[in-house]
């Protein structure tokens, strides 16, 4: 006949997760298979393959031209206009806006995408670097 005492106490207390130090009760928690850094180092590279294919598809698209009809003597005729109507600042926050909106058209848009999917994958890998490390492992001191 076994102890009544054994049994009670594996049944009402929970084991000790050596790794967390947290109380493991046998249920399996979501998310348990896969720990945070490799998570992020996964969806670093899902982002850099994205914008990668995102950009090659929008190359192979575009033009070769950049859609531009207006000739160098109208640019001149705008400029000067506008600068009559708000100086010399106004001008310059026309080219300025010009440049902005030439990013969302064509090959300038394949590369904004390709420069800005590497940005988020190498965020997200450099923040996969801090998840890997256990707080208790991180030595503060050496430093």
């Amino acid at each position: 006949m076994a102890d009544p005492g054994e049994g009670a106490a594996i049944e009402g207390s929970a084991a000790m997760d050596d790794r967390t130090g947290s109380r493991n009760d046998g249920a399996r928690r979501p998310g348990r298979g896969l720990r945070a850094h490799v998570v992020l180092r996964l969806a670093a590279g899902a982002v850099a393959l994205a914008g990668l294919a995102a950009a090659a598809a929008i190359d192979r698209t575009a033009s070769a031209t950049d859609g531009s009809t207006a000739s160098l003597d109208r640019a001149r005729v705008i400029d000067l206009q506008l600068e009559r109507l708000g100086g010399r600042f106004a001008v310059t926050a026309g080219h300025l806006r010009d440049r902005f909106d030439a990013l969302w058209s064509g090959r300038p848009l394949a590369l904004t995408i390709l420069v800005l999917a590497g940005v988020v994958a190498v965020a997200l890998w450099w923040i996969a670097g801090y998840a890997a490390v256990d707080p208790g492992e991180r030595d503060d001191d050496a430093h």
